[in-house]
């Protein structure tokens, strides 16, 4: 399995891969008006597989947080 977590602060975002540190952005232009899981950003290219414990939060977790979640 793979574990994928992605954060976003308002400002800053960051994701994680098998709680190995991370892809990171600062500022810039992004927009989440149109989230999508399992398919692209124009929404014609489908995830084949499966995805399972998603887990959404309304707020940023942290990097503890994520490294918890990662290893229970």
């Amino acid at each position: 399995w793979t574990f994928i977590a992605f954060t976003y602060d308002g400002t800053n975002s960051i994701g994680y891969i098998n709680n190995e540190s991370p892809v990171s952005d600062s500022g810039g232009t992004t927009e989440f008006n149109r989230f999508r899981i399992g398919r692209n950003r124009n929404g014609n290219t489908y995830f084949t597989g499966a995805i399972d414990e998603l887990r959404i939060y309304n707020r940023a977790l942290t990097a503890s947080e994520i490294s918890s979640l990662y290893t229970n």
